[in-house]
């Protein structure tokens, strides 16, 4: 751990503590009191308007209505949301918005301004510090998570949310506890904007290597030509251009439609959004058929296929490598000929010019979809058989050597954010003393 961050064991305890009574929270400092969050802050519940009500325009109020609208972080609003003209219920701004439902129950936002709430969201409104329970609730994430109702869709309600136990310092001490917190975190969070900084650094490394050697080759002392192609100007002189479809067995995608699901069973149904980083990544949200459903929609793919995303995201691609899926409409598959290396092809689709290819011949305006006609009618530059095996190799090894080390970077972000999590929660429930430390 940098030294810009030390572990919580160096922060001061209380000088004495009592039982909690929550598990959750365990002991706490003498003078704290436990309450319920009903007592310490106003809980207003959502409630979505009439579907009449909304509109694409900014004339009204922005209606946050649910779960899907939550990113992945503790607090920012990010997706695009809805306006409606006759919201239901407000949330004040600078109050906590707590998703209700869904697989992201207990997640966390911070109103910047005054919004429309919609059934699935409930607004946090402190009686005492408003900061200090924006804390507190991220410290309980789990607790909340253990008590949420359901397994498949799990919820929780405004009344149950208003009977769980909050630990209740004084209020000084509350402001103390937020202003540590918010100077510890920024520096935390300085430390992985930094870290995911070099991430992009070295993934814009990889894509440019990638981008010179599948359209340049490995020969600096090249001489090009022309290539008379839409995506790439010059290419080497001995290097064909082609039809992607004349060099392929198939290229189609998978089902328009829904398979009968089952709970459980080895075969998967997979989209585009299952494709990343070369591998089908089968997710704990990823549906299953039964074994009459796999043999009615199986497609013959094999060690020449080649997956990639067509529809939403553009582009992420994948080896097959055996896995008992079907594919949906969403997942493209191309069986690759005699005369191109599927990693070769795999490389290819990640090029710098081949990406912003398919990004401008793709249609729709919210959903982008990229067509099989766009992808079969691909004029591919293609170096003998034997210069894709050794671009393959180079690309390989580069490709390796950098991951190894955004592996590596990647780690330390993550004890960072443990650490992240671990102090938060040492700070809000009394673990740690940090009054002192907040007037430092």
């Amino acid at each position: 751990m940098t030294s810009m961050v030390s572990s919580p064991h160096r922060w001061r305890r209380y000088p004495s503590y009592k039982p909690s009574g929550v598990e959750w929270l365990g002991e706490v400092p003498e003078g704290w009191d436990v309450q319920r969050m009903k007592n310490l802050c106003e809980i207003i519940s959502g409630q979505s308007p009439n579907e009449e009500t909304y509109n694409s325009d900014e004339d009204g109020a922005i209606l946050v209505n649910g779960p899907a609208e939550y990113s992945e972080n503790d607090f920012g609003l990010t997706r695009q949301l809805k306006w409606t003209t006759d919201p239901k219920k407000w949330a004040p701004q600078s109050v906590l918005l707590f998703c209700l439902r869904g697989s992201t129950t207990g997640r966390l936002n911070i109103t910047h301004t005054k919004l429309s709430i919609g059934r699935g969201v409930a607004a946090l409104v402190a009686k005492d510090d408003q900061h200090f329970l924006n804390y507190l609730m991220v410290a309980m994430r789990d607790f909340v998570l253990g008590s949420a109702n359901g397994s498949t869709f799990p919820s929780v309600t405004s009344e149950n949310l208003g009977l769980y136990p909050i630990c209740h310092p004084s209020i000084p001490e509350q402001t103390a506890i937020a202003t540590f917190l918010d100077r510890e975190t920024a520096r935390i969070d300085a430390l992985i904007a930094k870290k995911e900084r070099q991430i992009e650094l070295l993934q814009e490394k990889r894509a440019t290597l990638i981008s010179h050697a599948v359209t340049k080759g490995l020969d600096p002392n090249s001489s090009y030509k022309s290539s008379g192609l839409e995506w790439i100007e010059h290419i080497p002189k001995y290097w064909q251009k082609i039809k992607l479809s004349h060099i392929t067995t198939e290229i189609g995608d998978g089902l328009h439609g829904t398979p009968d699901y089952v709970d459980e069973s080895p075969y998967h149904f997979i989209n585009g959004n299952n494709l990343s980083n070369g591998s089908i990544k089968i997710t704990e949200s990823a549906r299953c058929v039964n074994a009459d459903e796999f043999q009615k929609y199986i497609i013959k793919l094999d060690d020449s296929t080649l997956l990639m995303s067509i529809n939403g995201t553009i582009g992420s691609v994948a080896y097959y490598q055996g896995e008992l899926i079907i594919l949906g409409k969403s997942a493209a598959y191309i069986n690759c000929g005699k005369l191109i290396s599927r990693k070769y092809l795999f490389y290819l689709f990640q090029s710098t010019q081949l990406l912003n290819y398919f990004m401008s011949h793709a249609t729709g305006t919210t959903i982008l979809n990229l067509s099989l006609e766009t992808i079969r009618n691909l004029q591919v530059t293609l170096p003998p058989l034997k210069e894709q095996q050794e671009i393959v190799s180079f690309l390989d090894n580069e490709s390796s050597q950098i991951n190894v080390i955004i592996k590596k970077i990647q780690e330390s972000i993550d004890k960072l954010l443990e650490y992240r999590s671990v102090l938060i929660s040492a700070a809000v429930t009394g673990k740690i003393d940090v009054r002192q430390e907040a007037k430092a």
